[in-house]
């Protein structure tokens, strides 16, 4: 993925010798670094690190500090945020280079493939005029190059170049390279935002998706009491035309009951009576009372004792299974027999 470039000008670029070899030393050093000549606090600020060359007591490093507050505001958030310059290198081992970027003219110098000097040219008549003392202040340094390359936007610097420096003068390559340590001045305040935007964005997906879930259970639910509504006028149509039969139904049964004892032979009153005498236990046990009408029957009398009253009851029960009887417990009576009085219903 092509990463998003960041103006030259956005950066604060340090050449340091260091006496470490260790990454995370070195990292803190150079904070350290910063600290004392960045004039704005590091909480707010990109570092980025680029090793030059190392020995076994010290490494030479390109350091970068990058100012969230100059950066151009980027949306969507970038997935990394690099200089051209770092790119460009890969495409010489050892080079001073020179670029337009933007309406900056840049001068740099490769070494190892990376970027170990960078410097925005003052605009002037002759923008070539401050290379010399550039150059001079970089083989102090103790880096020397014998070749150089140049944007191939500025043609018309090519001799000129080649004049000044001595040296052939070759053209870059537009070709972005990637690099092969990972550098990302991206702020973290940008990242943190974008963190919490996608939070956002993800509640509220969900959100949208539970209330499309809810609206589709809740046409469920009304479409449901819809159809349930339908059977149940349906249902009360069909009892509607059902009720006059049934009614009549009703009538007939009615009118069967009522005439039961006289056309029914079970149901004569005789035969119930004679049911009724088949059930009784003993001589000794005497009906005193019966009655028997439509809807209802009722047998008094009266036992030689409690128990043979309530054989009574029970073989009634079994003689009749058409009717519910209902018995109240016997009363006894001054000459120890027992009274007993039961009641049915078919």
């Amino acid at each position: 993925m092509t990463p998003t470039f960041i103006p030259i000008h956005c950066g604060v670029f340090e050449r340091m010798t260091l006496p470490s070899v260790d990454r995370g030393e070195l990292l803190g050093m150079v904070r350290l670094q910063f600290e004392k000549s960045l004039p704005y606090p590091m909480e707010e600020t990109s570092l980025g690190v680029q090793i030059l060359s190392q020995t076994a007591t010290e490494t030479t490093l390109m350091a970068c500090a990058v100012h969230e507050a100059a950066l151009p505001k980027c949306d969507p958030v970038p997935e990394r945020m690099t200089f051209r310059a770092m790119h460009l290198a890969l495409q010489a081992d050892s080079a001073y280079a020179l670029w337009q970027e933007e309406n900056h003219l840049v001068f740099g110098v490769f070494e190892n493939r990376r970027l170990g000097f960078v410097e925005i040219l003052s605009e002037s008549d002759d923008p070539l005029a401050a290379l010399p003392g550039i150059c001079l202040r970089v083989e102090m340094e103790g880096a020397h190059f014998s070749s150089a390359l140049l944007d191939s936007r500025l043609q018309s610097l090519h001799e000129p170049l080649e004049a000044l420096l001595r040296m052939p003068v070759q053209f870059m390559s537009d070709e972005i390279r990637p690099l092969e340590e990972e550098i990302d001045f991206t702020p973290n305040s940008w990242r943190q935002e974008k963190a919490r935007k996608e939070r956002r964005e993800l509640w509220q997906r969900r959100i949208i998706a539970v209330a499309i879930l809810y609206g589709i259970g809740l046409l469920g639910f009304i479409g449901y009491l819809a159809f349930q509504s339908h059977r149940l006028a349906a249902l009360n149509q069909k009892i509607f035309h059902m009720q006059p039969s049934f009614n009549a139904s009703l009538e007939r049964q009615a009118l069967q009951t009522a005439l039961a004892p006289a056309i029914d032979a079970q149901h004569y009153t005789v035969e119930t009576l004679y049911q009724v005498w088949l059930c009784l236990p003993s001589a000794e046990t005497r009906i005193t009372r019966f009655e028997c009408a439509p809807g209802q029957l009722s047998v008094e009398g009266e036992a030689p004792n409690a128990r043979q009253a309530i054989e009574f009851a029970e073989k009634l029960k079994q003689q009749l299974p058409g009717y519910r009887f209902e018995s109240t417990p016997p009363i006894i009576l001054p000459n120890d027999h027992a009274q007993f009085r039961i009641f049915g219903k078919p």
